[in-house]
């Protein structure tokens, strides 16, 4: 699986969109209601942003 280790470290069943930076070593993950951006080396959240009434993010 391409965001396996994603899976791992959130239980994530699903999301919206998602895209790994594999020289930053980070995968950012679009929900329905959230951005959260991951470090894949130390399996931490790094960023973590409430889009829903954010204007310029819209699904």
């Amino acid at each position: 699986e391409k965001y396996a280790e994603v899976c791992h470290l959130k239980n994530l069943i699903s999301c919206e969109f998602a895209v790994m930076n594999p020289s930053l070593k980070i995968i950012a993950i679009l929900g329905n209601k959230n951005l959260l951006v991951w470090d894949l080396q130390t399996e931490t959240l790094k960023r973590y942003f409430d889009i829903r009434n954010h204007p310029r993010i819209m699904i």
